[in-house]
């Protein structure tokens, strides 16, 4: 009689990278960004992803849970520190010298965000038009984050008497954020300047002009 053996099966696992030596996990994130910001959430399928990748779709579930891990995996590495620096400077308003100069400092961090991770501020405008979809993924939006600090501000700078007492601070607070979001998405618009420094700096004026004009 054989006696069974008692070595251990190996359990084949995917490896991280293919036959081309691409890390396969950092290029589905890539891909499923770009396809989550042009088509939406509830368009863009993991068959898809996977198909644009060149993978297969077990594949990319090995690495992910499902699409909803894929979706917020794609977003947190950019959303981790999007904005810090609006946060520290939406702080209690001196002046409307004051803010003036800290709502242009955040018109500039936000039109960075968008030059250096358009694909994923896409995606965080489209959990703003679609609040469906931010119900079923998660609780917070980053840019609804923001936004809602900025009216906080402006309605601090309006009780100090900084702003005009016929104007609504939740109103201007409204039209520098949409305004700014709308600018920032502009491709057209953000290359018609020299550099991105003088992009940037012409953008954040003009916007700033709005809350000044406003609060007048």
């Amino acid at each position: 009689m054989k006696q069974r053996s008692t070595k251990k099966r190996t359990v084949g696992r995917p490896k991280k990278e293919d036959s081309s030596g691409r890390d396969l996990k950092v290029e589905t994130l890539k891909v499923a960004t770009e396809l989550f910001s042009l088509r939406g959430y509830f368009a863009t399928t993991v068959q898809q992803i996977a198909k644009a990748v060149g993978t297969s779709e077990s594949l990319v579930l090995y690495h992910f849970k499902g699409k909803e891990d894929l979706y917020l995996s794609c977003l947190k590495a950019a959303e981790s520190t999007a904005f810090e620096l609006s946060y520290r400077v939406l702080t209690e308003p001196d002046s409307l010298a004051d803010v003036l100069a800290k709502l242009k400092i955040v018109a500039d961090d936000v039109l960075c965000f968008f030059e250096m991770h358009i694909h994923e501020a896409t995606m965080l405008v489209r959990e703003l038009r679609n609040p469906a979809l931010q119900e079923q993924c998660r609780d917070e939006n980053a840019l609804k984050k923001l936004g809602d600090n900025i009216n906080t501000f402006l309605k601090k700078a309006s009780k100090e008497g900084f702003l005009g007492n016929h104007v609504d601070p939740s109103w201007i607070g409204l039209s520098f954020f949409t305004t700014l979001i709308s600018v920032a998405r502009d491709q057209d618009l953000m290359s018609c300047f020299i550099t991105k420094n003088e992009r940037r700096e012409a953008i954040a004026a003009r916007l700033v002009q709005i809350v000044k004009v406003c609060g007048a």
